[in-house]
């Protein structure tokens, strides 16, 4: 695991480790991860098929983040 350094986050502590589709972040501010619970993320309202390392954001994209009960849930 990783912490993400606090200006990059924000002021958030971010802890995340690698996978096949990049960055997975494992917990935000201790909310951590586990089972079938975790983070997820949308830029300008769409979820990307690819880990958050990967994705490439552009000026003035839009990031929200969201802890699901389920992979298979969705948030707003």
């Amino acid at each position: 695991k990783r912490t993400v350094p606090e200006d990059f986050a924000a002021g958030f502590t971010v802890t995340y480790t690698g996978s096949t589709y990049g960055a997975y972040v494992t917990g935000i501010e201790g909310l951590n991860a586990g089972g079938a619970a975790g983070w997820m993320y949308k830029v300008n309202g769409v979820l990307p098929m690819t880990g958050a390392g990967n994705y490439v954001l552009q000026n003035g994209d839009t990031v929200v983040w969201g802890y699901v009960s389920s992979f298979s849930d969705s948030f707003n």
